[in-house]
Parts: structure tokens; sequence; C-alpha cells
């Protein structure tokens, strides 16, 4: 088991909600060190909206 460490704080961090396909494009190349999404997992999630990713057919 890893041992927890303290995240030291870092005042140019931010959290940015949103859809990624669309608020990754504002940025330019190589903005970022990390990026954290939310798949669709494919008909195991319902995000309430037409034309979601992961509500098609699988093959």
């Amino acid at each position: 088991m890893s041992k927890m460490q303290e995240v030291k704080h870092n005042p140019t961090d931010r959290i940015i909600v949103g859809d990624s396909r669309q608020l990754l494009t504002q940025f330019s190349d190589n903005t970022f060190l990390m990026c954290v999404t939310s798949p669709p997992y494919w008909g195991l999630r319902d995000y309430g909206i037409e034309g979601q990713i992961g509500a098609e057919p699988t093959h």
C-alpha cells in the first residue's frame, strides 16, 4: 500500500469542469501536465443529454 503524501499548494492550479471535448480546444498545446476526464462507460451512465457518447449500441 502506498503512503499518502502531502501535495504542495500551488496557486496556479485550477479545476475546470465541463465537456473536455470543447474546453480543451480553448488551450494551446503543452498547456497541461495532466487532464482528468470522466469517460462515458458505455451504457453504464446516463448524463441526461441528447446524443451523449456511450449511449450507442456496442459491437
